[in-house]
């Protein structure tokens, strides 16, 4: 994990603001940058957190409606896609179903899965519930598609994660921690078109 990653990226433009006759005109923009960068670094922290709280076993499992742990994380990312050219999607069918979770936990795990997609999507993300035996989150992209080696440790745990990879970096090996300790796993598809379509199941609450 690198925080110096997100400032270092702003730098430039701090320095031609800072330095640039036309000042004036480049602080609307800048103070955008400045403000996505804040929410980035501070995002990392708190899986740096999370994670952390994952090594002490700290998991607390209730009842909450699976609509109120995917919806906030959708909307979180709208901004950014908006922004991006990305239409982004959220797709409910569950009416008031209730799933078994750490709603901390699963909250993060959307988040990752939506923060991965809406950087690689070219055009669209859609992000689906369904409610079977268990109620299902899909997040798909219509983006590249995940390299070989990402999927193969999507669908073989005992295989590592790659190195030195954008699509592998903090966010997903999280996720597959979180899935781990919520007792389901991630599940890669393979999108009639191309992209990355990634899911996994959470319980019904009883009761």
């Amino acid at each position: 994990l690198d925080l110096r990653s997100p400032l270092t990226a702003r730098t430039p433009s701090a320095e031609q603001v800072a330095g640039s006759k036309a000042a004036a005109a480049s602080v609307p923009d800048f103070a955008m940058e400045v403000a996505q960068t804040g929410k980035a670094i501070l995002l990392l922290l708190e899986d740096v957190l999370l994670w952390t709280r994952l090594r002490a076993g700290s998991v607390r499992m209730s009842g909450h409606a699976a609509e109120s742990v995917v919806r906030p994380m959708v909307e979180l990312h709208r901004g950014i896609a908006t922004r991006r050219g990305v239409d982004l999607l959220l797709d409910t069918g569950v009416g008031d179903s209730q799933v078994s979770t750490d709603l901390v936990l699963a909250q993060t795990l959307v988040r990752n899965l939506v923060s991965n997609v809406v950087k690689s999507a070219r055009h669209r993300v859609a992000v689906t519930i369904t409610n079977t035996d268990f109620v299902r989150t899909s997040v798909r992209d219509d983006g590249p598609g995940l390299p070989a080696a990402v999927v193969a440790s999507l669908r073989d745990p005992s295989v590592p994660l790659p190195l030195g990879n954008a699509r592998s970096g903090l966010g997903l090996r999280l996720c597959l921690e979180i899935a781990q300790v919520l007792g389901t796993r991630l599940e890669d598809g393979a999108p009639e078109g191309g992209g990355t379509e990634i899911s996994f199941t959470l319980p019904r609450a009883e009761t």
